[in-house]
C-alpha cells in the first residue's frame, strides 16, 4: 500500500479590512490562486483567518501559524497586526513569503514606506490582483518552496541576529548547553585540576587504579539523527583501538570535587563523552521540523 504524502499547511495572513473598515479580499485572492496551483493535490492545506480580529486570535491565528509549514503575509497595508503575526512566524522558524498587493483600497494618506526590518526579505509584487496574474507569480514560488523550503526562512533580522536559529529554540538550546557545562563539564574539570596543590583526583575503575585525568573530549554529531546508533558506533571503534591494550574503561564513575559523574568512556586519562543532553532536542517537534527543512537526513558526523 502506497504511503500517504505528508500534509503541508499554508496559512495566509493579511489585513481583514481597509482603512475605512470595509472588508478586504486580498488574502482570499491569494488563497484562490493557490487552490488553482495545487488543484487535485490532497497533501496541501490552504487556510486564511475565518473571522475579524477578536480576543480569540491567540487560539485561532496564532495556533494556525504555529502548525504551518509556510506563512504568506500580505504586507500591502502595513498592518500592525500582520507585522506582529509575521514576527511570530519568524520566531517559530516557519518559512515565510511576503506579498505586496497593488491595492486601491490602501489608505492614500499613508504612502507605502519601506519597512526597515523587512528590507532584507524578498517581497513579491504582483502587477494586479487578477487571478491569472497571481497564479503566474505564485506558481514558481510554490514549486521552489516545496523543493527548498529553507530558502524562505532566515532572511529576517531576528533570525540573522541569532545566526539562523529560530528565537523559540534559542533559550532551550542555551539552557541545555548551560546545564551540560555546569553539571557535567565543570565537575570533570575539577577532577583534572584537583584540590589546590594536590594534583588531579585519583580515579579507579572496577576496583583498580587508572591513569590520572588530563583532558576531556566531547564528541558532537553533525545532526541529531540516529544519535544512539552513532554512540554505539563510537564505542565500537574505541573498543577496537584500545580494548586489546586494556586501557579502555567503559562507564567510568569519575570522582570529582563536585561529586561523582558517569563518563561513557575513559582512555588513558581522557574523559570521552557524547552529550546525551542532545536527546531532548531530538524529541522537540520544532527541532524536528527545522531539521527536516534545513538539514540533510541520514548524514552522520563520521562522514565529515
Amino acid at each position: 500500500m502506497a504511503e500517504m504524502p505528508e500534509m503541508k499547511r499554508i496559512f495566509i495572513i493579511g489585513p481583514m479590512s481597509d482603512y475605512t473598515g470595509l472588508p478586504l479580499d486580498n488574502i482570499r485572492h491569494i488563497k484562490a490562486a493557490l487552490e488553482t496551483i495545487f488543484q487535485g493535490r490532497g497533501d496541501i492545506q490552504i487556510d486564511i483567518p475565518q473571522e475579524q480580529y477578536t480576543p480569540h486570535i491567540p487560539m485561532t491565528v496564532f495556533s494556525a501559524i504555529d502548525f504551518s509549514d509556510l506563512v504568506i503575509a500580505d504586507i500591502s497595508h502595513r498592518s500592525p497586526n500582520v507585522m506582529y503575526e509575521l514576527a511570530l512566524a519568524d520566531a517559530l522558524g516557519i518559512p515565510t513569503m511576503l506579498i505586496e498587493m497593488p491595492d486601491a483600497a490602501a489608505d492614500p494618506r499613508l504612502p507605502r514606506k519601506s519597512i526597515f526590518y523587512l528590507a532584507q526579505n524578498r517581497t513579491y509584487r504582483p502587477a494586479s490582483i487578477a487571478q491569472q496574474e497571481l497564479v503566474a507569480q505564485l506558481r514558481p514560488l510554490m514549486a521552489d518552496w516545496l523543493a527548498k523550503p529553507e530558502r524562505y526562512f532566515g532572511g529576517d533580522p531576528l533570525s540573522q541576529f541569532f545566526h539562523g536559529i529560530p528565537l523559540v529554540d534559542v533559550s532551550a538550546v542555551a539552557g541545555i548547553a548551560l546545564g551540560y557545562a555546569e553539571n557535567f563539564i565543570a565537575p570533570l574539570v575539577t577532577a583534572i585540576q584537583g584540590p589546590a596543590g594536590q594534583g588531579p583526583v585519583k580515579q579507579t575503575h572496577a576496583g583498580k587504579a587508572v591513569p590520572d585525568p588530563g583532558a576531556i573530549v566531547v564528541v558532537l554529531p553533525k545532526d541529531l539523527d540516529n544519535l544512539v546508533q552513532e554512540e554505539k558506533w563510537l564505542e565500537g571503534e574505541l573498543e577496537k583501538s584500545f580494548g586489546e591494550r586494556g586501557t579502555l574503561c567503559k562507564v567510568l564513575t569519575a570522582e570529582t570535587l563536585k561529586g561523582k559523574r558517569t563518563v561513557p568512556c575513559y582512555i588513558e586519562g581522557i574523559f570521552i563523552d557524547i552529550p546525551r543532553t542532545l536527546i531532548p532536542l531530538r524529541r522537540s517537534p520544532r527541532i524536528q521540523r527545522m531539521q527536516k527543512a534545513r538539514m540533510p537526513i541520514g548524514k552522520s558526523w563520521r562522514e565529515g
